[in-house]
């Protein structure tokens, strides 16, 4: 599927046949703690065009709703999107993308920018969860798959993350 931008400075999204659009993500960078500053990374030489890796947390969560408990995956990822996006991304913020499968979870954190290489990047917080049915009628999830995508999922990285049981 190939959504396309109405900016010419933003690049068109591809996202896989199959995956369910989940939710819009942060139009801003992540601030720095008690400042307006966003949070920056910066590597010494331009990193190439390729994607970096999110940082992942997956969680169970259980809701007891009239003695049936319904579980959801709730997961946070700090995306990190050279600031050269910062424009396409405040314009169209970030999507989040999931291939509809419990047995293997792949979510995709999609964003219209061209791909360019970089040596800043600012940081994205994107938090999202999906339904898991009752604890019941679905076993639990050991792990799940998060990429972060550009303008072509073949390029894109991915991280794989344990979830987590719910805390007591």
């Amino acid at each position: 599927m190939n959504t396309k931008p109405t900016s010419p400075e933003c690049s068109s999204v591809i996202v896989p046949e199959g995956y369910v659009f989940l939710t819009k993500g942060p139009n801003q960078p992540k601030n720095n703690v008690g400042t307006q500053d966003p949070v920056e990374i910066e590597f010494e030489h331009n990193r190439p065009v390729r994607p970096l890796e999110p940082m992942v947390q997956a969680d169970y969560n259980i809701v007891n709703n009239d003695g049936v408990d319904t579980v959801t995956i709730q997961v946070c990822a700090i995306v990190f999107i050279n600031t050269s996006a910062a424009m396409c991304i405040q314009e169209y913020g970030t999507m989040v993308y999931w291939n509809n499968n419990f047995a293997a979870p792949e979510f995709f954190i999609a964003y219209y920018a061209l791909e360019a290489t970089s040596k800043t990047f600012y940081a994205y917080e994107v938090n999202f969860e999906i339904s898991h049915g009752t604890s019941d009628s679905h076993p639990q999830i050991p792990e799940i798959t998060t990429y972060l995508v550009d303008q072509d999922p073949v390029t894109s990285r991915g991280t794989k993350t344990t979830v987590q049981p719910p805390t007591t």
